[in-house]
C-alpha cells in the first residue's frame, strides 16, 4: 500500500474531530455519516471503522496493539512512522480511531487541520443510546461470535473500542462528566494553534464554513444529509451479521440434533 507523506485532516471528536492537509484525521459526535460524504465529495479518503474490514486479519491486531500500547502500556505508543503503515493512503480518520489517538495523530501529523462536529449532550446520548450503547449490549454477538471467524474477532475488538473510548459514558452518571472533559482535552490540542480547529455543526452549517477551511471550492449539489441513527444497525451491517450468526447456530443445532438422532436408532437397533 502506497503510504502519504503526510496525514492532513484528524477529526478527534468533540463531538467529533476530524485532520485534514494533507492528509486527515477525525473523531466524531454529530451526524458523521453526511460528514463523510460531505469530505468524499470534496476528494477525500476516509478512513472509517468498516475501511478496516476488507484486510481485518492484519488491522484489527495492529489497531489492538496501538490501544494497548497507550491504555495499557504492552508497548512503545504509535507514533508517525506507525501511523503511517495503519493509514496508508487515507486523507481523513475518524472516530473512535481519532478519538482514541487524537493527541497522538495532532502530534504525529503537525501539519492536520482538526474538524471538531458539535453537538449538545442531550441529543448525543440519545443518539448513541440508538446506536453504539445499543450494539454494545447485543445478546446475539455477545453469545454467539465465536461461531464466525470475522465476528470472532471483530466483537472482542469491537468491545475494546468501546470501552476504551466510552468507558463510563454509557451510564447516566457519570456519563456527562467524561463527556465535558474529553471536549476540554480535544479543545486543548488546538490551543496553542487555534486556526488548526473548525468547530463544525454539520448539515445546519452547510458548504462554506468546511470549504474555507480546506481551502477548496463550494459544490452546486446541497450538503449530503443521512439518518444515521435511525439505520445504524441496517448500514453498518449489524443486523446482517446478528442473522448470520442465528444462522449458523442453527445450522449446528440441526446438525447436533440429526447426530443425536442417528446415535439414538443406532443405540435402539435390536
Amino acid at each position: 500500500m502506497q503510504v502519504h507523506p503526510i496525514k492532513n485532516t484528524f477529526i478527534p471528536y468533540r463531538n467529533s474531530l476530524n485532520f485534514h492537509n494533507p492528509k486527515s484525521c477525525r473523531l466524531t459526535n454529530f451526524n458523521t455519516t453526511a460528514l463523510n460524504s460531505a469530505l468524499e465529495q470534496l476528494g477525500f479518503k476516509v478512513f472509517s471503522f468498516q475501511a478496516m474490514w476488507p484486510t481485518w486479519q492484519e488491522s484489527i491486531p495492529l489497531w489492538t496493539e496501538a490501544i494497548e500500547a497507550k491504555y495499557h502500556n504492552r508497548c512503545k505508543p504509535y507514533g508517525r512512522a506507525e501511523f503511517d503503515k495503519l493509514l496508508g493512503d487515507y486523507d481523513v480518520v475518524k472516530c473512535p480511531h481519532a478519538l482514541l489517538f487524537a493527541e497522538d495523530l495532532a502530534a504525529a501529523y503537525p501539519e492536520a487541520r482538526i474538524i471538531v462536529s458539535k453537538r449538545d449532550y442531550e441529543p448525543w446520548r440519545a443518539s448513541m443510546e440508538k446506536t453504539v450503547f445499543r450494539l454494545r449490549q447485543s445478546l446475539v454477538f455477545r453469545l454467539l461470535h465465536p461461531l464466525d471467524a470475522f465476528r470472532a474477532a471483530w466483537w472482542p475488538f469491537l468491545r475494546l473500542i468501546m470501552d476504551t473510548a466510552y468507558g463510563g459514558w454509557a451510564e447516566a452518571v457519570p456519563g456527562r462528566k467524561p463527556y465535558d472533559e474529553h471536549h476540554a482535552r480535544i479543545e486543548a490540542i488546538t490551543r496553542e494553534t487555534p486556526e488548526r480547529m473548525l468547530v463544525f455543526s454539520g448539515p445546519k452549517d452547510g458548504w462554506v464554513p468546511l470549504c474555507e477551511f480546506l481551502g477548496l471550492p463550494v459544490p452546486e449539489t446541497p450538503y449530503p444529509w443521512t439518518n444515521s441513527g435511525a439505520d445504524f444497525f441496517e448500514k453498518q451491517g449489524h443486523r446482517a451479521g446478528e442473522r448470520l450468526l442465528l444462522r449458523k447456530l442453527a445450522e449446528r443445532v440441526a446438525v447436533a440434533a440429526g447426530v443425536g438422532l442417528s446415535v439414538y436408532w443406532f443405540l435402539r437397533r435390536p
